[in-house]
C-alpha cells in the first residue's frame, strides 16, 4: 500500500501555520497582559470581547487545518485508490482507470483554467515551485466520471482527468500502473499507454 500526501493541503498548512500561531499567543498573551495592566477583565469592554476570541479562533482554525491536512491523502491499496479532502473521500477502482503518468502541476492549468491558478495562491504556489502531479485517466460512463470529477472539485478534476499533486508522484504513479489491468508497467510511461485488450466503455 501507497499512502503519501496531497500537496495543497500540505501548501495550506505551511502558509497558515504561523499566523494561527500567532492568534494562539496573542489570545493568551494580550487578556494576560490587559489583565496585569488594568487589573481587571471587564467582558462588558469591546477590547476585551475582540481579544477574548482570538484563542478560540485560533484554535478552531488549528482543528481545521489538522483535519484537512490528515485527511488530503492519496491512498493506493490493491483495492482502488482513495482520495481524500475536506469533505468527500472517493474511492476509484482500477477498472476506471485508463492511464496514468507524472507531469508538472502547470499542465493542469491551461488554457480556460488558467484562471484557476491565478485565483488561487495555493495553486499558484505549486506550480511556481515547479510541483509534480499524478494525472489519471479515467473511463467509464459519462455519469460515474462526472460525479468524480464533482466529488473532487475544481483544482483536482477536469474532463475526465485528474491532477493529482502528491509527494513523491513516481511513487504514486508506478503503484497505480502495476495494478491497472493489462496495463504495461515497466516504468516507460508511467502507465500512460492506453489500456491493451481491455473492454473500452
Amino acid at each position: 500500500m501507497v499512502r503519501k500526501p496531497i500537496l495543497y493541503a500540505e501548501e495550506m498548512w505551511r502558509r497558515q501555520r504561523f499566523f494561527v500561531l500567532f492568534l494562539l499567543v496573542a489570545g493568551v498573551a494580550f487578556p494576560t497582559a490587559w489583565y496585569v495592566t488594568k487589573h481587571r477583565f471587564d467582558l462588558n469592554d469591546n477590547n476585551v470581547k475582540i481579544l477574548a476570541l482570538y484563542l478560540p479562533i485560533g484554535l478552531l482554525m488549528l482543528g481545521l487545518l489538522a483535519f484537512y491536512r490528515w485527511r488530503s491523502q492519496v491512498t493506493v491499496s490493491d483495492d482502488g485508490i482513495r482520495i481524500g479532502g475536506m469533505r468527500h473521500m472517493v474511492d476509484i477502482d482500477f477498472d476506471h482507470i485508463r492511464a496514468v503518468k507524472v507531469q508538472p502541476l502547470a499542465s493542469a492549468f491551461l488554457d480556460d483554467r488558467q484562471r484557476i491558478a491565478k485565483s488561487n495562491v495555493v495553486v499558484r504556489n505549486l506550480i511556481r515551485t515547479n510541483a509534480e502531479a499524478v494525472f489519471i485517466r479515467l473511463r467509464g460512463d459519462e455519469e460515474y466520471v462526472d460525479n468524480v470529477i464533482r466529488r473532487l472539485g475544481s483544482r483536482i478534476g477536469y474532463e475526465n482527468q485528474i491532477a493529482l499533486p502528491v509527494a513523491e508522484a513516481r511513487v504514486v504513479a508506478d503503484a497505480i500502473a502495476a495494478r491497472i489491468p493489462n496495463q504495461n508497467s515497466s516504468g516507460g510511461n508511467l502507465g500512460g499507454q492506453r489500456r491493451r485488450g481491455g473492454r473500452r466503455r
